[in-house]
Parts: structure tokens; sequence; C-alpha cells
């Protein structure tokens, strides 16, 4: 199992509907994302993707429960490991596309790490009887305004050798 540990930003009524679909970022190692034309919309997407929908109202900000967390992730991680160029510490993205308005917390480059920031939370499976490991990494965050209505991004900083095999992940 694996998703992204989001943490509400500010209070805010945000009325109706969100409905999100998650992609991966199909290359091995994903560059940061910087505000230029096309930058988000031209990356090529994993065929694998996550549908986020009918997400509740985030009202109060901080915060960080089930209503801000994603679904499952696996199908998109385990498209991007199971690349042949893919090695550990490689960056993986996720681009997030859809309609209405949730609003986050995010890694600021110039303020550095903050408890809200998104996370990355990955189970991964030890082929041992009921044990897993917990993994979460900070994901860094970019807004993206160059191709139409802003768009957020994240990307990991980080991996452990626990993901080098994509069989391992569940």
């Amino acid at each position: 199992n694996a998703y992204i540990q989001f943490t509400t930003d500010t209070d805010c009524p945000c009325p109706g509907a969100t409905d999100l679909t998650i992609f991966g970022h199909d290359i091995d190692n994903s560059p940061t994302f910087f505000a230029t034309t096309n930058n988000v919309t031209n990356r090529v997407k994993t065929q694998a993707h996550t549908d986020w929908l009918s997400i509740p109202a985030w009202n109060t900000a901080g915060e960080s429960g089930v209503n801000q967390r994603t679904p499952d992730l696996s199908p998109i991680i385990n498209e991007i490991l199971a690349r042949q160029g893919w090695v550990q510490g490689n960056s993986m993205a996720f681009i997030i596309n859809g309609t209405g308005q949730r609003i986050a917390e995010s890694f600021d480059f110039g303020g550095g790490a903050s408890v809200g920031d998104p996370k990355l939370v990955i189970t991964i499976s030890q082929d041992r009887p009921n044990r897993t490991v917990d993994y979460t990494r900070t994901l860094t965050d970019s807004l993206n305004t160059a191709d139409g209505p802003p768009t957020r991004t994240a990307r990991s900083e980080e991996h452990t050798s626990e993901l080098q095999s994509p069989d391992h992940l569940v």
C-alpha cells in the first residue's frame, strides 16, 4: 500500500465536489518541476493511475487524516519501479489532474520542511508474516501556472534500498 498524506493548509469552505486523477511521471529519474510552458502537460504519464473521487471538504487548517489521504498509489509506484533504468536514489513524481479545490500544505523551497508537508507513505512487504515497514519521506511541491490553472505536483526527495524490487510493494 502507498499513499500521499496531505495536511489542510487553511480554513476553506471550498464547496463542491473534488475529483482527482493521480498519475506518475513515466521516467527513470523525474527532474524538478519548473514554471515553464507545458512543463507538466508535456511529461509522459504512467499507464497506471488512481482516481480520488468525491473528496470530502477540507474545512479546518491542520487536518491530516483519512480525508486528506490519497487512495492506494502502489500500482503507479510499481510501474515506475519496474522501469529498467530505475535505480535506488532516483526521484519519482506524481501528476495530479482533476476538478474542484482542496488546499494543502506544501514544501516551501525557501522556508524548509515543516510538519504539514505532504508525505509519501509506503508499506513494504518483507516476506515475513505479520511484519511490514512503514516508510515516510517528505515530498517537495511545486506550483505550476504556466500550463493554465495552478496545478500542484510533488516529487519524492529520496528512496531507500527497500524500494529496489517492485514485487515487494504491497
